[in-house]
């Protein structure tokens, strides 16, 4: 179920369209963005970030991936508290909802190669982040 969520949610987002918009401009960065437990709209708007630096997948696998050790202790306070109400199961669903794991977040990243056949084609025609948008946004972020 989470991984078809998070196949879809790129796609015809406002507020993922917002986020790219508000990133061009200089002046309004430093930036926080943040959803409610901060892996699943947050983590995919850092990865659309990240993807619109050229930043290598493989460094945006990690930087996602590292929720984990960042919600670990809510997550297991959050599981201590309901622990007594639910079975084995029902835990483990709950951890696997928790979780910030690759095959969530490659969903999203494959989508976007199914659909536009390539990540620059995502970027480009989903936020007209085009070759020259980005160079531009590249140069005050990255030096």
């Amino acid at each position: 179920m989470f991984r078809n969520f998070y196949a879809q949610m790129p796609f015809n987002n406002p507020s993922f369209k917002e986020l790219i918009k508000t990133i061009q401009n200089p002046d309004n960065l430093g930036l926080v963005h943040h959803c409610a437990v901060g892996k699943d709209r947050t983590g995919i708007g850092g990865a659309l970030i990240l993807l619109a630096l050229d930043v290598p997948e493989e460094t945006i696998m990690e930087d996602y991936l590292d929720t984990n050790i960042h919600l670990q202790p809510m997550v297991e306070k959050m599981a201590q508290a309901i622990q007594h109400q639910y079975n084995e199961q029902e835990l483990q669903q709950f951890y696997a909802l928790m979780s910030a794991r690759e095959d969530y977040l490659q969903a999203a990243l494959d989508a976007m190669d199914d659909l536009y056949g390539s990540k620059t084609a995502f970027m480009e025609q989903e936020f007209g982040l085009t070759a020259e948008k980005r160079k531009q946004l590249q140069s005050y972020c990255l030096t």
